[in-house]
């Protein structure tokens, strides 16, 4: 098993499974109200919901690996905290003073409403794995948090040994 941090790594395996710890959260109270943050990690924030940490991390791939898809196949139980009041986001636009107006009234269970997101970094070099997790999820109606902290993560991916090597052109300039 390998644990990896949301610092980048150089290694030159390509591994298909990704183990991931998150670190404990910590709370910080300011009057009734609560924040929470996770330590190197991210808040996500949308206007009307509240203000919950993220953890990303990065892991880099050789040249010619293609990620395909990354499939969350574990998380570990969570872990439930009552009494936890978390404010609502007010985002402002900051050139116009204008508040963005509150979501849709909807589902007000839990928030956020996934679990993770992957995305992929291209460079001459290689391919970078970005993987954001949402390991704590907030209900306002019961003011409690869920938190997971452990994953594991299925990677697929393709190789390819295709490159280009050299481009001509029959003209040095094209109209």
């Amino acid at each position: 098993m390998k644990t990896v941090s949301y610092f980048p790594s150089s290694e030159p395996e390509a591994p298909t499974w990704i183990d991931v710890v998150v670190p404990d959260y910590e709370v910080k109270q300011t009057g009734g109200e609560h924040s929470i943050v996770i330590p190197g990690g991210y808040e996500f924030q949308e206007n009307g919901r509240p203000t919950v940490p993220t953890f990303k991390l990065f892991y880099n791939y050789p040249k010619g690996y293609q990620i395909q898809d990354v499939v969350l196949e574990y998380r570990s139980p969570p872990v439930t905290v009552p009494g936890v009041n978390i404010p609502n986001s007010i985002i402002e636009l900051p050139t116009t003073g204008w508040l963005l107006p509150p979501p849709e009234t909807g589902n007000h269970e839990w928030w956020p409403d996934m679990e993770y997101e992957w995305d992929v970094l291209k460079s001459p070099e290689g391919t970078t794995l970005a993987l954001t997790l949402y390991p704590l999820f907030y209900n306002p109606e019961t003011q409690e948090v869920k938190f997971h902290r452990e994953y594991g993560f299925a990677v697929e991916y393709a190789v390819s040994s295709v490159e280009i090597t050299g481009i001509a052109t029959d003209n040095p300039v094209y109209g």
